[in-house]
Order: structure tokens, then sequence, then C-alpha cells
């Protein structure tokens, strides 16, 4: 629980704060985020597909300030989650919202999908370093090997102190 904040599931109401979010967060460089196709948006909302978390302010349930979302990706060799679209309006930096995010997101990778790993990428670039930073010591991800920008955490995840009270189930 972050004082002051509500974590929801994201919904396609969502979408045009997510977008913007994403720009504020320097996530999207070249334009605006792709739009949604009717295929992408059902897939998006469907829970065994994509689970995306935002964080709102208590007093505004609609105002999302913080996101990340999580994509299954099984295939016949492999049960993993990809990370994706981490950002944090600038406003909003270093109050916990990330790692509330992350930890809910990875408990849900582990226990309702039950997936061996989760990977993503960030880039090694001067806009990333806080958050390459947190993926590293935080959150206890490692840069897959001959990689600068492929990160993996491999589960069942073992939670650092810090991250102990955000992993939690994210629909109790």
């Amino acid at each position: 629980m972050i004082p002051g904040f509500v974590i929801r599931r994201s919904t396609l109401a969502d979408l045009e704060a997510l977008d913007d979010l994403l720009v504020l967060g320097r996530l999207v460089k070249s334009g605006p985020p792709d739009s949604f196709t009717l295929t992408a948006a059902k897939l998006w909302v469907n829970p065994d597909v994509t689970l995306s978390l935002v964080a709102c302010p208590e007093g505004d349930l609609k105002r999302v300030v913080s996101h990340a979302q999580l994509c299954h990706k099984a295939t016949k060799s492999r049960s993993r989650a990809e990370l994706e679209d981490v950002a944090t309006h600038p406003d909003y930096l270093r109050r916990g919202l990330s790692s509330a995010l992350l930890g809910r997101l990875i408990w849900s990778a582990q226990h309702d999908w039950g997936v061996g790993r989760i990977e993503w990428i960030s880039e090694d670039i001067p806009d990333r370093t806080d958050a390459r930073r947190f993926y590293l010591e935080v959150v206890g991800a490692r840069l897959v090997d001959g990689t600068d920008s492929c990160f993996r955490l491999n589960l069942p995840y073992q939670a650092s102190d810090y991250m102990r009270p955000h992993f939690v189930n994210p629909f109790p």
C-alpha cells in the first residue's frame, strides 16, 4: 500500500492518459504511441494475456500517474512474461509507485500465470539510468549475458526487504 494512492487494473478509458504518461516518461521517442486495434484492445483487457496496472491519487481515480504491464508469452519451449511500459509521471517519482506496481505484477506472474521468468528491455541511455539501477538494485533483476539492455528476473521471486511489502496479490 502506498499512502495517498490507489493501484488498480488499467481500463480502456485510461488509454489517452497512458499515451501521455509514456511520452512524459520518455518511453516513446519517435512520435505518439501506436494506436490500438480492436484485436490489440481485446488482448489488452484479457487477464490471461495482459495485466496492466496503474497508480492514481486516492482523490482522483481517473488521473493516472504511474503504469506498468506484463504480457504473458507462453510458447512450447518457454513460459515467460514480458514487462512493458513502466512509467511514472515526473511529479510523482520516488514515492514507491513503480515498486508497488512491479511487486504486484511479479506476484501475478508467479502465482497466477506460473511463469519461470520475466524479461524486458531497458536501453542503456541517460534517460533510463535511474530505472536500470532500480531494476538491478531494488527489484533484483539481472542483465542477460552478452547484452546491455535485456533484463531477466527468474521466478520464484525472492523479494528484498524493500520489495517484500509490494510482492502481494493485486486483487485480494
